[in-house]
């Protein structure tokens, strides 16, 4: 049990030790430096920065994401509280209302660039630590600027290359685990069982592969991106797939009694469990690096969707924009040629 637990949170511990470890260098640099630079308690800002990087972001490619959009938060708005500063040195109570313009300003693009949020809110948190502070001055601007910097740098370079966590890898284990949720599925439809907790649990891996998708971007995997927004859509597609056939199936009792006993429909039921599991196992033991199995299991997709034995027309298309009448025709014509192989 214990061992499946840490299994399980393999990687959330991984990311828990880096980020102490990180933590811990923050502290002895800014703690050094603090003493020679006569900057006192240098090292706090430096660990924060370090927790507000790397808590949450576990894999590679989110790190350097979240590290360059922390360094562009953190230059904007320490230029913008230099140049106040400078201008405004002796109207303090201008000081405050042009900080409140920025910080509504990044609160803007927080809200509405979902790419630069990161970039809008700590940028105007920053701003608003300097500017608000008991005794805003150039130094102090500067100062928590150098900080902030510091604390990017060495939760960049322990992410990276300590333990390094990548999400081209991490992404596969996903595409495993949505695939027997899937055979899963495939299964309660047919017998007619709940599904509810299993579709829930399948969008959450559509939503992470989404997000892990982005996040290989920045683990030199740009000219591989498509290979893996295609096995997303392929992921999608066969989930459709199922869920329009046996949603017909559900429909008409009748057609369900008479494909319940179907010999063909039961070794058709028996494939695609095969397959998915096939596909699981690959997706388990996949090697990432290997850009030729990453183009094999996109065949493989291919050839799993041939033997649903629908239409190529309908292959590409998606069945969220099927009128009930064509998807029925469809699948009655799925159902006469079962039927006719199994007659002859």
């Amino acid at each position: 049990m214990l061992i499946n637990t840490l299994q399980k949170h393999k990687y959330a511990l991984i990311n828990a030790f880096k980020t102490t470890l990180a933590s811990f260098i923050g502290f002895l640099v800014g703690h050094f430096l603090g003493d020679w630079m006569n900057m006192p308690e240098m090292y706090s800002w430096i660990v924060i920065t370090i927790l507000v990087i790397m808590s949450a972001q576990t894999n590679m490619g989110g790190l350097t994401n979240k590290s360059i959009m922390r360094m562009l938060g953190t230059l904007w708005s320490v230029l913008i509280a230099l140049v106040i500063l400078l201008v405004f040195s002796t109207l303090p109570a201008m000081q405050v209302i042009l900080c409140l313009i920025f910080i509504y300003i990044g609160a803007f693009i927080a809200a509405t660039y979902p790419k630069y949020s990161y970039v809008g809110l700590l940028g105007a948190v920053t701003l608003a630590i300097i500017l608000f502070a008991s005794d805003p001055n150039i130094k102090f601007a500067l100062s928590r600027g150098f900080e902030i910097i510091l604390g990017i740098i060495i939760a960049f370079i322990v992410g990276r290359f300590v333990f390094p966590i990548h999400a081209s890898k991490r992404i596969f284990h996903s595409y495993s685990d949505c695939l027997i949720q899937i055979r899963t599925l495939h299964r309660e439809l047919v017998d007619g069982g709940k599904y509810e907790l299993l579709l829930a649990q399948i969008f959450t891996h559509f939503n992470k592969q989404i997000t892990l998708t982005s996040e290989i971007m920045y683990e030199n995997q740009k000219k591989r991106i498509k290979d893996y927004q295609a096995l997303n859509y392929a992921t999608r597609q066969l989930y459709r797939y199922i869920c329009v056939s046996y949603e017909y199936i559900h429909a008409y009792p009748e057609k369900r009694a008479e494909f319940a006993e179907h010999p063909e429909f039961i070794a058709l039921h028996s494939s695609i469990s095969e397959a998915l599991n096939h596909l699981s196992d690959n997706f388990a033991s996949l090697n990432t690096q290997n850009h030729v199995e990453i183009e094999k299991l996109n065949a493989q997709f291919s050839a799993f969707k041939s033997t649903l034995h629908l239409a190529p027309e309908y292959i590409h298309v998606s069945t969220l924009v099927f009128s009930l009448t064509r998807t029925l025709q469809m699948l009655e014509e799925v159902y006469a040629i079962q039927k006719r192989i199994f007659n002859t």
